[in-house]
């Protein structure tokens, strides 16, 4: 296509994934990509302490602070990279990053910041005030100082977060001076590309499992929901959950096989729920709703001489399965209506059931 017919460049990228910057938004180290959960000692930072009130309306679950998000990453890097935290100005969402670098944006005053990322769901927005009197010393100023920043700058996607400038679009082919709208989580515009309606919730199956899905109103203290208003539909608080590994789980069973998940599902069309006789809870890579924890392991009850990994990949489809379904009890245990599921995303094209 010919580079001067884009009128516009949207962003979607995965997330949380965060990156720390220096002066002129120079990357101070690597991503810390949505998978990585190195950060569950200070996502337990990070978290405000029961109350009395926390515990009788949410089971105790209220202000739940998963170690995939954006600020436990940060306060993690904080602390392990004491050397670096003199270079330290901030710290950037991918989406965030990538239409800094795209409109030529170096300074942090400058930054727009997406109401999809980091610093800006419900919970996160309250990190600064929770991490005050419980993380102290250097990492402590620096972490709340980019929490608490300008709250002005934050955008959904139906603002400019700048316009291509001229040295990008001379290598990549698009004119200099078109938008770039604020960017977003990959899910979340996947929920948008699903047409979403508030009662529906977008499975969004990849790797992982994002869970997406969209309220006028959804009680406070949902727990290990991601609350954030304006993050999927500016006229809607987004709620989002998930599972930490999907696709990941079935590639690994395949592999242990030394196949294909393409070739291990062919046949699985054909088998009845329970046939295998297998238990499967998929916490392969931890849990990242409802119990937030990245410690726990992949379980599997049943095992007999004669099973095979087709009969443990169809177990982990149906331990994804009932997976998914707690997670939407849960959502609606929190005023979101689940009506409809829509399934999305890329692992399906990997299978033949």
């Amino acid at each position: 296509m010919d580079g001067k017919a884009v009128a516009a460049i949207a962003l979607d990228t995965t997330g949380s994934s965060v990156v720390p910057v220096g002066e002129g938004l120079e990357p101070l180290d690597e991503y810390y990509l949505w998978c990585d959960h190195r950060a569950h000692a200070e996502a337990e930072k990070s978290r405000p302490r029961p109350t009395r009130w926390a515990s009788k309306r949410s089971n105790g679950a209220a202000g739940v602070y998963s170690h995939e998000w954006g600020f436990a990453k940060l306060l993690h890097w904080l602390r392990h990279n004491p050397e670096k935290r003199k270079s330290f100005v901030t710290a950037l969402e991918h989406c965030d990053m990538v239409a800094a670098t795209l409109s030529g944006v170096t300074s942090a005053s400058q930054l727009k910041r997406s109401v999809c990322a980091m610093g800006t769901m419900d919970v996160e927005s309250q990190v600064g005030r929770i991490a005050t009197g419980r993380v102290s010393g250097r990492s402590g100023s620096a972490f709340c100082r980019c929490a608490c920043q300008d709250r002005r700058r934050i955008s959904d996607q139906r603002s400019s977060g700048g316009t291509l400038i001229a040295r990008v679009g001379r290598e990549a082919g698009p004119e200099p001076g078109i938008p770039i709208p604020v960017g977003a989580f990959d899910a979340h515009w996947d929920a948008i590309g699903s047409n979403i309606r508030e009662g529906d919730v977008v499975n969004v199956v990849g790797t992982s499992t994002c869970i997406i899905a969209m309220a006028r109103r959804s009680a406070a203290g949902a727990g290990s929901l991601r609350r954030g208003p304006r993050s999927v539909h500016p006229d809607y608080t987004g709620i989002e959950a998930g599972l930490s590994a999907t696709g990941d789980i079935f590639d690994a069973i395949a592999r242990r096989a030394q196949t294909t998940v393409a070739a291990l599902s062919e046949g699985l069309d054909a088998y009845k729920a329970g046939q295998t006789g297998l238990l499967r809870l998929s916490w392969d890579n931890g849990d990242r709703t409802v119990l937030v924890n990245p410690e726990l392991g992949g379980v599997t009850l049943g095992w007999n001489l004669v099973h095979t990994a087709q009969d443990e990949l169809f177990a982990a489809i149906e331990g994804t399965a009932f997976h998914t379904r707690i997670i939407l009890e849960r959502m609606a245990e929190h005023g979101v209506r689940v009506d409809r599921v829509i399934n999305a995303g890329g692992f399906r094209k990997k299978t033949k059931c």
